[in-house]
């Protein structure tokens, strides 16, 4: 039976991988990842889905996962890039005033000053406490996609947002 599911694999395999590594490619994926890429896919299908679907089935989930799993690496590739930019290029780059259109003046001006005091804050946080702060607290994300970009528990995560609030709360002076 082992042997059997081995084939089928092994098949799989021979079959989907030249065409999914093309596909890669075309997503973006850089030479140097098409082949974790790939796969990460196959493990993906592996785990949770059946042998026995037709062809075409087996060929559209692959398809299905390769295309998520380029998404997530262009996802993480961008979240590091902005996670790891300096406080001080973060803080030039986070100019709101082109993002109000006709608002009131003064209140953009509340909303720009209250923004630069949150990021100033922010870039005196270990890094630790700066990426999780940006990526949940600034961006939105949920605390499992945050703990995933960042590769700690979700755990560790909570640990690191409940951290950065109570640092911003004392730098902002809302600390009671």
């Amino acid at each position: 039976m082992q042997q059997k599911i081995d084939e089928l694999l092994q098949s799989l395999y021979d079959v989907y991988q030249e065409p999914l590594r093309i596909l890669a490619r075309s997503y973006g994926i850089p030479d140097k990842d098409v082949d974790d890429i790939v796969q990460e896919t196959f493990i993906s299908y592996f785990e949770h889905y059946s042998l026995a679907w037709s062809p075409t089935r087996k060929k559209a989930m692959l398809v299905r996962i390769l295309k998520n799993r380029s998404k997530d690496y262009h996802r993480k590739k961008q979240n590091q890039d902005m996670v790891s930019m300096s406080s001080e290029e973060f803080i030039e780059d986070s100019s709101l005033a082109a993002k109000y259109g006709k608002e009131d003046h003064l209140e953009k001006i509340f909303e720009d000053e209250t923004h630069k005091a949150i990021q100033q804050a922010i870039s005196k946080m270990s890094k630790d406490l700066q990426d999780a702060a940006v990526l949940h607290l600034i961006e939105g994300r949920p605390q499992k996609e945050v703990a995933e970009i960042l590769g700690i528990s979700i755990e560790a995560c909570r640990t690191r947002i409940s951290r950065a609030r109570k640092f911003l709360r004392k730098e902002l002076g809302e600390d009671d």
